[in-house]
């Protein structure tokens, strides 16, 4: 029998980057915590459970260790609350989903509405619109880019889920 590996098979890069950094935390021995899964991948999460990883719902759910920032990244007000509860914070935010975070609120200053194309409720597109609205922007949630409200007027700024298809 011959096995063959599709050339997409594994994590993306993001993904990728916040599973090795947190096994890194766990072979060095810290104890640790994930806001959130870590990841969409529930065998994954499953052993990092089995390994001592809590996924919490918040950072008052900390009590002592290290807290991991999922690689979908969190809110503004989520990353202050765990600065303010002194606990060590490790970023494990994907680099694509971070610039995504910034050009959010960028665009919302610039141009003081901005529309994320993504999933609603989506951990990943909770963040951006919490960085566009923390800029002091109008802010609309839209599944694809035909979905766009008709009262919105320019200057809009758009900022897509990292992980839509070109098709959404």
């Amino acid at each position: 029998m011959e096995i063959r590996l599709a050339k997409t098979a594994g994590f993306c890069f993001g993904v990728n980057r916040a599973v090795e950094l947190t096994y890194n935390l766990l072979d060095e021995g810290h104890k640790v915590a994930t806001l959130g899964p870590l990841i969409h991948n529930p065998q994954v999460v499953a052993e990092l459970a089995a390994r001592g990883i809590r996924a919490v719902d918040g950072p008052e759910n900390v009590e002592r260790g290290s807290v991991i920032i999922r690689s979908h990244g969190v809110t503004p007000a989520v990353r202050r609350a765990v600065e303010e509860r002194e606990l060590p914070l490790i970023d494990a935010t994907c680099p694509h989903v971070a610039r995504a975070q910034k050009a959010a609120a960028e665009l919302a200053r610039r141009c003081g509405c901005v529309v994320v194309v993504g999933e609603e409720g989506h951990p990943e597109v909770e963040g951006l619109v919490a960085y566009a609205r923390e800029a002091g922007g109008e802010v609309f949630v839209v599944a694809a880019p035909g979905d766009l409200p008709a009262s919105i007027e320019a200057p809009v700024g758009i900022v897509v889920q990292t992980t839509q298809t070109r098709e959404a």
